[in-house]
């Protein structure tokens, strides 16, 4: 998923807002009217969702803008496609496709006003990474979505309350949990602890359900059908969600933001992989870029000081930490606390006997950036997939289908990553 910010310049957006009240009035009891709209996109029929925020009456300024939401996986190859995170090669799409939709809506509306609208007034808000995790049966696939679903109730719904006043009654909302649109999906809230800021959101699932698989496997042989949804059923997917206006946390002091323009989402401008920096953040916030203890023996005492030991002590006694020498206070507590997950990966706010529970050691080493499994490399399922071998491909039909005048400039970076190695500094496409 794409989520685009249009905010037109305000020549523009006065005239944009004089046309659209005469289709859609303002309204009178407030300040900003929003309406959605869903527009089949022309190549694959995938929608394309809008929302519109217009000046009510109340309100006496005339700006206007655009919230686009969007799977470009989607609209270049078929509804429920995979993919291998391209998506910011066609991601200048996503202007001609507005142009032509704003297009269908006011067909009076002046061409001169479609193309003052420019790269210049979109910024990327969200973007969701996809990364796929093959296993040998459908059983061990089931097996590691469970295990996923029980390391996140302990690392990140056993987290004990704040010591402190404004904590007495506040009930905390689960971090990990069933999705509410599927049975086999679970929704992860992405949290930088010690701060607590939320950075994004991850969905884990299994593609046990036609509707989880790509469109395109209703079309193939029934033979070749059979063997492609096999194959999806193996799969664990993550799709990880990222606000593009934070920083993504993927280790001790190291963060990153992403560029909300993107045009500079070129090689020349990241310095890292943007996805593998996105998987990192995930696997930093789930408490899976390190194996986390689970038995005394396994934590380096050396690494701690005298006061450090004997508040991890109590922590083993399960003992109160309020009522530790070395801890005072709310404020001493979480900063202990930051330091003993940064040193030994040990998060005293979750109960000893529940933490030692976690399934680190099982998942951590699996589901890493370089274990990722790529559908383009396996022939069956490399046609339902948006990677580097067809988005070119897919770019040129989609544009085909558009009016000459939705593509003001080119619709994509001229020099973007394509490098196919996988590792932290090449992007798949």
């Amino acid at each position: 998923m794409l989520t685009v910010d249009i905010k037109p310049n305000r020549a523009t957006a006065q005239q944009l807002a004089r046309y659209l009240s005469q289709i859609m009035p303002g309204d009178p009891s407030s300040k900003m009217r929003r309406t959605s709209f869903t527009w089949p996109t022309p190549l694959t029929r995938a929608p394309m969702e809008i929302i519109v925020n217009q000046p009510g009456e109340k309100s006496g300024a005339q700006d206007i803008s655009f919230t686009l939401r969007i799977r470009m996986e989607w609209v270049l190859v078929g509804k429920s496609a995979l993919v291998e995170n391209t998506f910011f090669k066609p991601s200048g799409c996503v202007l001609a496709l507005f142009r032509a939709w704003l297009h269908g809506l006011m067909p009076d509306l002046p061409l001169d006003v479609l193309s003052a609208i420019t790269a210049d007034d979109c910024e990327i808000r969200e973007i969701t990474a996809s990364y796929y995790f093959t296993y040998p049966s459908e059983t061990q696939a089931f097996k590691a979505f469970c295990d996923f679903f029980a390391h996140g109730l302990v690392c990140l719904n056993s987290s004990d309350l704040y010591p402190g006043s404004k904590s007495r009654g506040r009930v905390i909302a689960p971090r990990i949990r069933m999705a509410e649109d599927a049975s086999h999906a679970l929704s992860v809230d992405l949290i930088h602890l010690p701060a607590q800021e939320k950075f994004g959101e991850a969905r884990v699932s299994l593609m046990r359900g036609v509707e989880d698989q790509p469109a395109g496997f209703a079309s193939a042989p029934p033979s070749q059908r059979e063997l492609l949804r096999a194959s999806t059923r193996r799969l664990l997917r993550f799709e990880v969600t990222v606000d593009v206006g934070k920083n993504l946390h993927f280790g001790d002091n190291q963060n990153y933001q992403l560029p909300t323009d993107y045009r500079k989402w070129t090689q020349e401008n990241l310095p890292h992989d943007p996805f593998w920096i996105a998987l990192e953040a995930t696997r930093y916030a789930t408490f899976l870029n390190h194996v986390t203890p689970t038995a005394e023996e396994d934590i380096d005492l050396d690494k701690l000081d005298q006061g450090e030991r004997e508040v991890l002590t109590d922590h083993f006694k399960e003992k109160n930490l309020r009522h530790n020498e070395w801890i005072e206070g709310t404020e001493s507590l979480l900063q202990c606390r930051k330091k003993l997950l940064g040193k030994v990966q040990i998060d005293i706010l979750v109960p000893w006997s529940i933490a030692k529970l976690n399934k680190s050691s099982e998942l951590s080493e699996f589901l890493t950036y370089e274990n990722r499994f790529r559908p383009s490399e396996d022939e069956m399922l490399q046609p339902h997939c948006l990677s580097a071998l067809n988005v070119d491909e897919k770019i040129k039909a989609l544009l085909e289908k558009l009016p000459p005048f939705a593509m003001k400039e080119d619709p994509w970076p001229a020099t973007f990553p394509t490098a196919q190695t996988g590792s932290a500094e090449a992007p798949d496409a």
